[in-house]
């Protein structure tokens, strides 16, 4: 069941998404994976120096077809987005190029310590790039309960009963869905969003799903 924790930006929790098995064994393929230390996108300089001081983290990533849960993940996502399951890291074999509008799931483990500074998750594609693609929506699934530190933060968020912004605290199982693009197709600057800080020594583990629109090239 959604419920809606803001207005602007768009932002809806849904309790129960995973079970706290299905939570444990997506820990687990990551950590079989291996992770390493997260990085940023933002410039090629934040990449080569794996800047600590804006996020603190490590990751790895899991394909749609690594096992029949991150299947279910996805099939799932698609439900609750009402998109259809197929378009999730769908391969068109007609087309030129192969197109998707998911990426691969995103695990993170923040440890005591750990943060992310707030950012947006939409980027800014070249200007000659016609199709003007970027990450339409997040859907961000708490893997462990994390008593003390890494809540969500949407610092921007004005409401009604609240114009201080909107923190989430992690709850396994717990789904959080937001926008990052307005419905007139521009990016929503209030979809600003970070990780506060773990404070205390359960480690916060979450799984990230972006979706793109129109495609992935």
């Amino acid at each position: 069941v959604l419920k809606v924790a803001s207005v602007t930006p768009r932002v809806f929790t849904i309790e129960n998404f995973l079970t706290p098995d299905e939570c444990h064994e997506i820990i687990r393929l990551s950590v079989d994976k291996g992770l390493k230390q997260s990085t940023l996108h933002s410039s090629s300089t934040a990449r080569r120096t794996n800047d600590t001081s804006t996020r603190s983290s490590s990751n790895t990533w899991l394909a749609r077809d690594t096992s029949s849960l991150t299947e279910k993940v996805y099939y799932k996502a698609a439900q609750l987005s009402k998109i259809d399951p197929e378009l999730f890291q769908k391969f068109h074999e007609t087309s030129a190029q192969h197109h998707s509008i998911a990426e691969s799931l995103q695990v993170v483990r923040y440890r005591k310590g750990e943060e992310y500074t707030p950012h947006h998750d939409f980027v800014s594609p070249p200007i000659n790039d016609r199709f003007q693609a970027t990450r339409f929506a997040t859907l961000l699934i708490y893997l462990t309960t994390v008593p003390e530190g890494g809540e969500t933060r949407f610092p921007r968020a004005v409401n009604n009963y609240n114009s201080q912004g909107l923190e989430v605290s992690p709850e396994a199982g717990t789904a959080v869905l937001f926008y990052n693009m307005l419905e007139d197709g521009n990016v929503d600057d209030l979809s600003q969003h970070g990780s506060n800080k773990i404070t205390g020594n359960t480690n916060k583990w979450l799984a990230n799903l972006w979706i793109w629109d129109p495609v992935i090239g």
